[in-house]
C-alpha cells in the first residue's frame, strides 16, 4: 500500500510538496531511501517524483557514520508558498547549504552563530479509538538529531513502534527539513563544517552547481 508523504523545506522559502511514494517506500524506510526517490539522486536524477530537487551530504572525521544533509536544492515558482518575510521572489532554483561562515552583509545573523539543516518527522492520522474525521499530528522526536540514513519514518528509537504500540492510524508521513542556528562554536556546528567540507571535496556536483548558482539564477545560502 502506498504512503502518503508530505515533504517541506523551510528556510528563507517555503516549499510544501504532498506525494503519494511508490511501493518501495514504506513506514519503515529511512529518511535517506525517500530523499532519494524524490530526488532519483542514486540514477543521476533522470526521473525525480520532485522536478530540479537534490541534496548533499557528508560526515566528518570523528564519526564517519554520522551523515547529515549539508545542502538541499528545489524549483521555487510563482505557486510556490512565500513567508511574508521573502525576497528575490522571482521564479528560479533555490540552492540552501550550510552557512558555517556568515558573510558580513547578513546582519539579522549573530556573527557566533551558524545555519545548519535538520530534519523533522511527524505523523498525521488518529488513534484507533477515536471517530472517523479526527485528525492529530504526533512528532516523533529522538534526542539530538539522528542520522538520516538509518532513522525511518515512523519509528522515535530503532526497534520501537510507538505508533503500532498505541494504535495510531496513520494517514500521511511529514517529513520537514528546516534551516536552525547554532552557536558556531558548538559542536553540532563543527561537525556540520566537516560534513560540508567532505561533501564539497568528494561530490563535484555540489561543488559545481554552487559555482554556477548566480548563472543559472540559483540562490546561494
Amino acid at each position: 500500500m502506498a504512503i502518503n508523504l508530505q515533504f517541506q523545506v523551510v528556510g528563507p522559502y517555503l516549499f510544501r510538496k504532498s506525494i503519494q511514494m511508490p511501493p518501495s517506500i514504506t513506514p519503515d524506510s529511512t529518511v535517506k531511501e525517500v530523499l532519494d526517490v524524490l530526488s532519483d539522486k542514486p540514477n543521476g536524477g533522470q526521473n525525480p517524483l520532485i522536478p530540479n530537487f537534490n541534496y548533499w551530504a557528508g560526515h566528518g572525521t570523528v564519526n564517519p557514520q554520522n551523515n547529515k544533509v549539508v545542502a538541499l536544492m528545489y524549483e521555487f515558482t510563482s505557486e510556490s508558498t512565500i513567508p511574508p518575510n521573502a525576497k528575490l521572489q522571482g521564479d528560479g532554483f533555490r540552492l540552501f547549504s550550510n552557512l558555517i561562515d556568515i558573510p558580513a552583509s547578513f546582519t539579522d545573523i549573530p556573527s557566533n552563530t551558524s545555519v545548519i539543516w535538520q530534519f523533522y518527522r511527524s505523523v498525521t492520522g488518529r488513534f484507533v479509538n477515536q471517530p472517523e474525521g479526527t485528525e492529530l499530528t504526533v512528532r516523533l522526536k529522538i534526542f539530538g538529531q539522528p542520522q538520516f540514513d538509518i532513522t525511518p519514518l515512523n519509528k522515535v528509537t530503532r526497534g520501537s513502534n510507538v505508533l503500532e504500540d498505541e494504535n495510531f492510524i496513520v494517514d500521511t508521513y511529514n517529513l520537514i527539513f528546516r534551516q536552525v542556528r547554532v552557536d558556531l562554536n558548538n559542536r553540532i556546528a563543527q561537525e556540520y563544517k566537516e560534513a560540508y567540507d567532505y561533501a564539497l571535496a568528494h561530490d563535484p556536483s555540489l561543488k559545481a552547481t554552487l559555482s554556477s548558482a548566480y548563472n543559472r539564477k540559483i540562490e546561494a545560502m
